[in-house]
């Protein structure tokens, strides 16, 4: 009888061990920007200023890796990435990045050294005729070939259906962007980006593709 209390005894205190651990906390989702280069067959991430290379799982992402196979072909073997997604231990290179969303793939451009993506809250371009607007704490920045950029204020909204509206009509200028989460493909350089912004600027419109900046984080 002592021995069969002394079991229940053990198993009662192993269960109280075992429910009173506390659970572990699922990791943290990341954003990271870097070189991309395919190496024996796997996409490698080295973010930007770091020696680390982190694997790519993009089993979340259908149709990434065709992505970047396409641009690899048109803009060459090494691309700039703005990935987020779930850093995990693997047994080679400096860990696995689970992906969870594409926010930029590019050829071209200024990639590592965008000094004012850190602080850019969005950026939307077009071509043909070229723009860009900026979007920043403080204001957006619109700039067009052979005219001075103008610093506006502008309100930001996001609608019921999803997008995202900013306006602007100070100074002169009738300014509406129009911003839907959307695989967008840049029609000059092949980059790709995770929003189609529509601008109708002073009654004109026009189209192009958006992303985030480093000062803004939500989807």
């Amino acid at each position: 009888m002592r021995l069969l209390l002394a079991f229940i005894s053990s198993l009662l205190l192993g269960g109280c061990q075992l429910f009173s651990e506390a659970p572990v906390a699922p990791a943290d989702e990341v954003r990271l920007q870097g070189q991309l280069r395919l190496q024996d067959g796997q996409w490698l991430l080295q973010p930007c200023g770091e020696a680390r290379l982190f694997q790519l799982d993009s089993r979340q992402l259908p149709g990434f890796n065709q992505e970047l196979q396409r641009l690899a072909e048109e803009a060459g073997p090494v691309l700039f990435a703005d990935l987020a997604g779930y850093l995990q231990a693997a047994a080679q290179q400096d860990g696995l990045l689970q992906l969870t969303q594409r926010w930029r793939l590019q050829g071209e451009g200024p990639a590592c050294n965008d000094v004012a993506f850190s602080r850019l809250l969005l950026r939307a371009t077009g071509n043909e005729p070229a723009w860009s607007i900026q979007l920043g704490q403080r204001g957006l920045l619109l700039s067009r070939p052979g005219q001075p950029a103008l610093a506006l204020p502008y309100i930001e909204e996001q609608l019921p259906d999803g997008r995202l509206q900013v306006s602007s009509q100070a100074d002169g200028e009738d300014i509406q962007l129009w911003l839907v989460s959307a695989r967008c493909v840049d029609s000059m350089t092949g980059a790709i980006s995770h929003l189609r912004a529509e601008l109708r600027l002073n009654g004109q419109r026009h189209t192009g593709c958006a992303y985030f900046g480093g000062a803004r984080q939500a989807r």
